[in-house]
């Protein structure tokens, strides 16, 4: 089991050392969480696969979501735009202790191996990539 570890950087103003404040079990091998409003969110590639927020003051688990299994995502107006290894896509909104989720849709029609590409916002635009393709989603409110 891979494992986060989070450390606190002292100074006294001459000198620097390192405090660790927390350590938590964590096996996200594409590419480490997401911080919002001081939640990390991140998913699992083990099992079970799934998505996880936690508290980034202690360490300990909000929430764990199963519905959609591992993958990608991006923090923007306080929202998860998602996109899963099999190639559906999730827009989550995070609350205290949940992860609801506000939409979702495949975006392709079967799996092709793993996909690792993460979504770019821009524009009030979604940019999908999904091994040789890239998708465009208009995303405004």
């Amino acid at each position: 089991m891979r494992c986060l570890y989070v450390f606190r950087l002292i100074s006294d103003g001459r000198n620097f050392k390192f405090e660790k404040m927390w350590t938590c079990e964590l096996d996200s091998v594409i590419g480490g969480v997401i911080l919002g409003d001081d939640m990390l969110y991140g998913s699992r590639y083990l099992k079970p696969q799934l998505w996880f927020v936690i508290d980034r003051k202690t360490g300990g688990t909000r929430f764990q979501l199963d519905e959609l299994t591992t993958g990608v995502a991006i923090y923007a107006d306080q929202r998860l735009y998602c996109l899963d290894e099999i190639g559906e896509v999730a827009l989550l909104r995070p609350a205290e202790y949940s992860l609801e989720i506000v939409s979702r849709f495949q975006l392709v029609p079967k799996k092709v191996n793993d996909a690792w590409a993460h979504p770019v916002l821009l524009d009030a635009r979604l940019y999908l990539r999904y091994h040789d393709t890239l998708y465009c989603n208009d995303v405004k409110k």
